[in-house]
């Protein structure tokens, strides 16, 4: 379907962007919930993966203020689904 090819060119796209302003190893935020996908292009690219945990008190969902606690000068990405990988929910 050409779903896991996006993301991979737009993964890479980020790290290449990020080794032009500088970041070393650029890093990608995710919840733990993500699609294998991001774990894949984060693997193929040299990029670390931090996987933010959701829960039922989220709903499963990723939210902006857990992702707010681990953003840095090294993130390049940040990854979200809509429906989440394995619940169906929409990341907000």
């Amino acid at each position: 379907s050409g779903g896991t090819e996006s993301v991979l060119l737009a993964a890479l796209s980020y790290r290449e962007l990020g080794l032009q302003r500088g970041v070393a190893t650029p890093r990608v935020l995710a919840a733990n919930t993500c699609h294998p996908c991001i774990v894949k292009a984060c693997h193929y690219f040299g990029m670390k993966l931090t996987k933010i945990k959701v829960d039922a008190s989220t709903g499963f969902a990723l939210t902006a203020a857990a992702v707010k606690r681990h953003i840095t000068s090294d993130v390049v990405c940040i990854y979200a689904s809509a429906p989440t990988f394995p619940h169906g929910v929409i990341d907000h």
